[in-house]
């Protein structure tokens, strides 16, 4: 009695997980239906008792898929994708379609490029932190480290807002009271570019056909439990506030891209084309297409600029000619010039290109003849060009960059030049000077004993007596 015993639990065991892998892929099913292709899509929409047993039965389902090559049981590569099997979803796609070629192994293109490209539909925030999710969910399932830095970096979804009420607050005082923690984390979230693009680098292959989509950045919050959504009061912000993180976060769009280093001429699908098919369109170009009509102006692109700094970066914005870069700086925002010059300096870097020096001098008041008539140039700009001087001259100790460089540290500020431009110029001088005389050390003395480098640098940090020149 007792074997029967044990062999009639063990059928009823058997018979339970049976109904519950039935139900648990039955699930998947009615989620593809309901148009759903990630399961972390729910959990901004659903309450979390909700969203934990969806969340169960598609970790289950990863654990034990459907057999690819099964008649009854088989699966669509979509739900295969669902479940974070990309790997067998590629496998089954091969299947279906025998005479499309398959990829070469050997071929430049890496393994997240292939995980980008099967899951950029699902991508709603088109920031390539999804995919690097999915391709380390394939490899290692049970490691979430990878989707919390993802979750700790993604900046385009409201913030999750949970501020105590108290029951002696009152309305207006706890309306106050979220909007103090909202600025808190909004500080945080447009901050967080950076290290995006530190985890997406290379992880995006670009189409030609395809422009690359700039994920915003999100200032709102999301406050439990209806998850309704909280806007962030910027009435007594700067209107420039949102300049220069929406430049990074260009940056941290454009740092996707693959390198030019590795991609041979024709393989590449970044080109001239294709940058220029990227470009926004500009508040002067809409104005002139809208006949001045002021309703239909379109705000100024900040990020375009940073995207620029990010072709530098990679390789790619030498394919522009003199033409697109005039263009660029006459027509763009501050932001694109910044982004031109630190992204043609780096691209160039260590080269002295006559082309891209005569650029950044043009830019540089101190550099230019005295017949020149002076221009208004932004304190932003000046500094940004002096920074490509440092990376397009690094390690040639270039004695005329040297010496104006050097000068450029101790001179006296301008009447009307505030303190903060003046102390972040003399900064990016002392950086640049650094960067023309890269790992020379004592080498750098033949044919600049002259200049005492030594000795006013000393000077100036300690402070003294005029050095006589």
């Amino acid at each position: 009695h007792l074997e029967e015993d044990e062999k009639t639990a063990e059928c009823l065991d058997g018979d339970s997980e049976s109904l519950q892998r039935q139900r648990d892929r039955e699930g998947v099913l009615a989620l593809l239906e309901e148009g759903i292709y990630h399961p972390m899509k729910l959990q901004d929409e659903l309450p979390i008792g909700a969203f934990l047993p969806i969340f169960e039965a598609v970790c289950r389902c990863r654990q034990d898929p459907p057999q690819i090559f099964s008649s009854i049981n088989s699966w669509s590569p979509a739900a295969y994708d669902l479940i974070g099997r990309n790997d067998l979803a590629e496998l089954l796609s091969l299947r279906l379609s025998p005479m499309e070629p398959r990829p070469n192994p050997t071929s430049s293109s890496s393994d997240y490029s292939k995980i980008d490209e099967l899951i950029t539909s699902a991508d709603n925030d088109k920031d390539g932190l999804l995919a690097i999710e999915e391709f380390s969910a394939t490899i290692f399932p049970d490691d979430n480290r990878v989707r919390e830095a993802a979750r700790l970096l993604r900046s385009s979804r409201p913030i999750f807002l949970r501020v105590p009420r108290p029951v002696e607050l009152s309305d207006h005082d706890y309306e106050r009271k979220k909007q103090e923690k909202l600025s808190v984390l909004c500080h945080r979230s447009i901050s967080l570019c950076l290290g995006r693009g530190m985890l997406t680098m290379g992880t995006h292959h670009a189409l030609s056909a395809e422009q690359l989509v700039i994920p915003e950045i999100v200032l709102a919050g999301r406050v439990p439990p209806a998850n309704g959504t909280l806007a962030l009061d910027t009435s007594s912000y700067p209107p420039n506030f949102r300049v220069w993180p929406e430049f990074h976060n260009g940056v941290a769009a454009g740092l996707r891209l693959s390198s030019a280093m590795g991609a041979k001429n024709h393989e590449r699908t970044i080109t001239r084309t294709w940058i220029k098919y990227n470009k926004p369109v500009t508040p002067q170009q809409s104005d002139n297409a809208a006949g001045n009509n002021s309703s239909s102006q379109i705000p100024p692109n900040y990020a375009h600029g940073g995207f620029l700094m990010a072709l530098g970066l990679r390789g790619h914005l030498s394919l522009l000619t003199a033409t697109d870069l005039t263009d660029y700086l006459t027509q763009g925002t501050i932001t694109t010039t910044v982004g031109i010059f630190l992204g043609m300096a780096a691209n160039k870097r260590g080269t002295c290109d006559p082309a891209t020096s005569k650029m950044l001098c043009l830019h540089i008041p101190s550099l230019l003849p005295s017949s020149f008539i002076p221009m208004e140039l932004a304190s932003t700009v000046q500094a940004s060009a002096v920074a490509g001087i440092g990376l397009l001259y690094q390690g040639s100790s270039h004695r005329l960059m040297t010496e104006f460089l050097l000068n450029e540290i101790g001179k006296h500020p301008i009447k009307d030049q505030s303190n903060n431009d003046r102390e972040g110029f003399s900064l990016l001088c002392g950086l640049s000077l650094g960067m023309v005389n890269l790992q020379k050390g004592t080498s750098t003395v033949c044919g600049l004993e002259d200049l005492r480098i030594e000795e006013r640098l000393h000077k100036y940090i300690s402070g003294g007596a005029e050095i006589s020149d």
